[in-house]
């Protein structure tokens, strides 16, 4: 069930959106400094007044001038502590405007999908003239770096004739064109229609996704994903190229011909710890399942595998 499968792998998108801005109203929470002084200011309001009034309690036959004393320090602390109590109320209401529904990373990817990732602007040496602003903008204009470096070393024409007469074979291409394999992965899934259809995954040695072009709704979870998938398989032989089959579950579900291989980002440097990237590209494969084929899936809260062994959590699919 394509459609169905597309469904519950965006709401797992989305789940992994809407947890990561919970996890950054916590880290403000925490560490926010103008938050922090205006709740001082309201426990410093409350222990004074708290503090007064418990003297006034205890001493009944206290001084009329020191009675008048301590009033009026309980009304000028009252007074403060209302206006702190307000200064945090506006600090903490919600904004006026709705939060955007999608974060930066699928802002840019959802625009690089509606072309479909292949943008003949940069092809040509240019710039698209509608990317978006903001920090989408800035995702965005660091992945059309990435594009127009690839463009240069391997001109489309070229390129796209000898994935033609390489049958899209990556390794095939990376040896006849003399080019690192991620590079080549690159190329492939912007090739434009009439090509094969390849979906592209980036991710770093956290497991975080960097840059994601789906099949159909197919692809590795952004955030909670599942490790058996060969992305990440790939980080175990950094250089290696990996060939694989990928199996979702479910009866009839997609199964997917998978290549991966992780490599140096950039040049290490004699003291600093290498960044490792690791690339797939995947297409969709013959249905029937194979004996080497991994068992991958959405996340685990989203899977129905019972017996997993990569399983952190339990699924809510019982």
């Amino acid at each position: 069930f394509p459609g169905w499968a597309a469904l519950v792998a965006g709401q797992g998108r989305r789940i992994g959106t809407l947890e990561g801005r919970v996890e950054e109203l916590a880290a403000r929470l925490s560490h926010d400094h103008d938050l922090a002084q205006s709740l001082h200011r309201v426990i410093s309001g409350v222990t004074a007044i708290r503090s007064a009034s418990g003297i006034l309690a205890e001493n009944p036959d206290l001084d009329r001038d020191w009675q008048a004393r301590f009033l009026g320090n309980i009304r000028a602390d009252s007074e403060a502590l209302a206006e702190a109590s307000r200064a945090l109320t506006r600090f903490l209401e919600a904004p006026s405007e709705a939060l955007p529904t999608l974060s930066p990373q699928e802002e840019a990817e959802r625009w690089l999908d509606a072309r479909d990732h292949h943008l003949p602007e940069v092809e040509q040496g240019g710039l698209p003239l509608d990317l978006p602003g903001g920090a989408a903008g800035a995702v965005l204009r660091a992945w059309l770096d990435v594009y127009a470096a690839d463009a240069k070393s391997l001109p489309l024409g070229p390129f796209a004739q000898a994935a033609r007469e390489e049958e899209h074979d990556p390794a095939r291409l990376a040896r006849r064109l003399g080019a690192p394999l991620p590079q080549v992965f690159r190329r492939l899934a912007a090739l434009p229609p009439g090509h094969a259809r390849l979906g592209l995954a980036i991710a770093d040695a956290s497991g975080s996704l960097l840059h994601l072009k789906a099949l159909d709704g197919l692809g590795p979870a952004r955030s909670g994903g599942c490790p058996i998938w060969p992305l990440f398989e790939a980080f175990a032989q950094p250089g290696r190229g990996l060939r694989a089959f990928a199996a979702l579950p479910g009866q009839g579900a997609p199964r997917l011909l998978c290549h991966a291989v992780a490599a140096p980002a950039e040049e290490p440097g004699w003291d600093a710890a290498p960044r490792i990237h690791a690339t797939m590209i995947f297409a969709p494969a013959a249905p029937d399942q194979g004996p080497g084929d991994r068992l991958v899936g959405p996340t685990c809260r989203l899977c129905a595998r019972k017996t997993c062994p990569a399983r952190r959590e339990a699924s809510i699919l019982g």
